[in-house]
């Protein structure tokens, strides 16, 4: 599969909660995919964040990885899911093998967490 068919996949999956009834004071959380989920230090995702319809914006947390603070994610274009944003990041070439939580935060204030493995070199 492609990372665009992945992509979608993630999309569609996360649009079901759009339809499930929401309880007052009960936040939806966003939904974080990273493709490929698993990468060498110096390699790239992509990563996907649902929000909800209302979110204009999304921004990713690079720290836990060794990347910037606030990384802008873009409004994904052709998605049939309002709310959905995407960034492509560039796993330092100084990160150790390990998982690592990618943090979003959504403009409407939910959130989501999603994880990416990063492999030892040449693996």
């Amino acid at each position: 599969m492609d990372r665009r068919s992945i992509r979608w996949g993630a999309v569609i999956a996360a649009s079901t909660l759009a339809f499930l009834p929401v309880l007052p004071g009960v936040a939806l959380a966003a939904t974080v995919t990273a493709t490929p989920s698993s990468v060498a230090p110096g390699g790239a995702i992509d990563v996907t964040a649902v929000c909800t319809e209302q979110a204009t914006s999304a921004t990713l947390s690079g720290t836990s990885f060794g990347g910037p603070s606030q990384i802008s994610m873009f409004p994904e274009v052709g998605t049939p899911v309002p709310g959905t944003f995407a960034v492509d990041v560039t796993i330092p070439s100084t990160t150790l093998p390990g998982t690592y939580d990618l943090s979003v935060t959504c403009s409407d204030g939910d959130s989501g967490l999603g994880t990416i493995t990063v492999t030892p070199s040449g693996t």
